[in-house]
């Protein structure tokens, strides 16, 4: 250990650069083979008033709505094959051409080596699909901005192919979502037009009731005050008339919405569904201060960890004498006496001569005593 010691601080600087250098190369290697681009849409919801009602929770804005379901679409794997169907990925996929496998098999240099030397096989039709679809998740994201915005984003290592993905799966949605709002709408137009007709027989019934009662229970001549038993009458067939109507005219109203909701549903952008901010590929990519720190951080441990290999090597190859223990494991023999080192600058030759043997005969009489005991 001391040994190690030794050629720690007797090469302090082939220690401390590889720590140094290391993670600047890293770093700069990062910046230079491009970071992680960012592709965006950004898409403005309406809150409108025909949307099925069933469908909305309690505070919950029309963009999280419609940010909640393109995220739960985006889960799951018939949705995903569509948007590489619509992005133009689905021969590469079905060839297992794309995307590449990752790991190893993805290293510069060790990776066609390897595939090469049949090591690494290729990649299955399963194996792509499988790969395609965790890229899709894995790099898109769909989250709800303020009241009224919805941010699907991409972010990867091609921003072309983010743009294509992005708007695959904006088409996507939109297709399954108006094709879904259609089909609520159709359901819900069926229900009303029921419940119509039930109410309207029953505003029919009641209509007629209220009638027949004051066209038998004519008023006074004096507008005279009627009975007790026909005022109590006469008031609840009005209310019952009045809920009749009531109940009427809001399930008519309802009808209007789910007819309303139907027709927009054939276009999207009639709902309040507009995308006002297109995907674009950007021309830069960028990295993360949290990727690069990271990168830094495994720069610094990479670099320390070469350091102590080195000292280590160095300390290894070192074969001069440096202590008495070493001395004695060569020579297989024990050590007398050493000579210490002592400063005599400045002193005359008898004075140094003297100083040499105080502390040579010093010397010897501890190691004699320690060797007796």
């Amino acid at each position: 250990m001391k040994r190690y010691m030794e050629s720690l601080f007797s090469h302090k600087l082939l220690f401390l650069l590889p720590a140094v250098i290391i993670p600047i190369i890293v770093v700069g290697g990062g910046l230079a083979m491009g970071g992680s681009y960012q592709v965006e849409a950004r898409i403005w919801v309406d809150n409108q008033p025909f949307l099925v009602a069933s469908d909305v929770g309690i505070g919950q804005m029309a963009n999280e709505l419609e940010a909640q379901a393109m995220q739960e679409w985006l889960s799951t794997k018939a949705f995903g094959l569509e948007i590489l169907d619509r992005a133009g990925l689905t021969p590469a996929v079905e060839n297992a051409e794309w995307p590449e496998r990752g790991g190893v098999a993805a290293w510069p240099v060790l990776g066609p080596i390897l595939k090469g030397l049949g090591i690494i096989g290729p990649m299955s039709v399963e194996g792509a699909r499988s790969g395609a679809l965790d890229y899709i998740q894995r790099t898109l994201s769909v989250d709800a901005r303020g009241n009224n915005l919805v941010i699907v984003s991409y972010s990867g290592d091609d921003s072309v192919l983010g743009q294509v993905l992005v708007q695959a799966l904006i088409s996507a949605y939109t297709e399954r979502a108006a094709e879904s709002l259609a089909q609520k709408s159709a359901v819900a137009m069926a229900l009303y037009e029921d419940q119509l007709q039930v109410l309207g027989g029953k505003l029919s019934d009641s209509a007629q009731a209220l009638g027949t009662f004051l066209e038998t229970h004519p008023v006074g001549f004096l507008n005279e005050p009627r009975p007790p038993d026909e005022e109590l009458e006469l008031t609840q067939l009005q209310d019952q008339y009045s809920f009749d109507r009531i109940m009427y005219e809001a399930t008519l109203d309802r009808l209007e919405q789910a007819r309303a909701a139907a027709k927009a549903g054939e276009s999207l952008t009639e709902v309040g569904f507009q995308v006002i901010d297109p995907p674009e590929a950007p021309q830069s990519s960028t990295m993360t201060r949290r990727t690069t720190a990271m990168m830094a951080i495994g720069g610094f441990g990479g670099g320390l960890g070469l350091g102590f290999v080195l000292i280590a090597l160095v300390a290894s190859a070192d074969k001069s004498v440096s202590s008495s223990e070493d001395l004695a494991l060569i020579t297989n023999s024990p050590v007398l006496a050493v000579v210490p080192h002592t400063d005599l600058k400045g002193k005359k030759p008898r004075e140094r001569k003297g100083e040499g043997q105080r502390t040579l005969l010093s010397d010897i009489a501890k190691r004699a005593a320690s060797s007796d005991q």
